[in-house]
């Protein structure tokens, strides 16, 4: 039965509608997404960058875990289990739209991202 299924591959990830902007995030292609919120937010790219560097040195730390078994050696990982997602963000960009847009799809292991329902919804 199991041979019968067929997966299919989409070429996005997600599609995530906000006022004013409509942003289709590819697929296995973080360069292509982090190129389309640069475009989206010139004055922000610096900022963008960093952030996703963050993420990238969170991810590397957990992959380290899986591997080791050992949480001391996850500094990064430690200090988001203290701080929201907004605090994280906050650091790097005051934008509040772009650090909505990047919490759409929240995949971190912070406190969660209160803060961006006031854009979200128009509050």
């Amino acid at each position: 039965m199991v041979d019968k299924i067929s997966f299919l591959k989409p070429n996005n990830l997600y599609r995530s509608i906000f006022p004013g902007y409509d942003i289709v995030v590819p697929q296995k292609n973080i360069g292509g997404y982090i190129s389309k919120l640069k475009k989206i937010f010139p004055r922000e790219i610096r900022n963008i960058q960093a952030i996703f560097n963050h993420m990238h040195r969170i991810f590397n730390e957990v992959k380290a875990i899986n591997i080791s078994k050992e949480l001391k050696k996850s500094p990064n990982l430690i200090m988001e289990t203290k701080i929201s997602l907004a605090d994280m963000l906050g650091y790097y960009s005051d934008n509040v739209k772009l650090k909505a847009i990047i919490a759409q799809y929240w995949m971190y292991c912070g406190l969660p991202l209160a803060n961006f329902l006031p854009f979200i919804f128009h509050i």
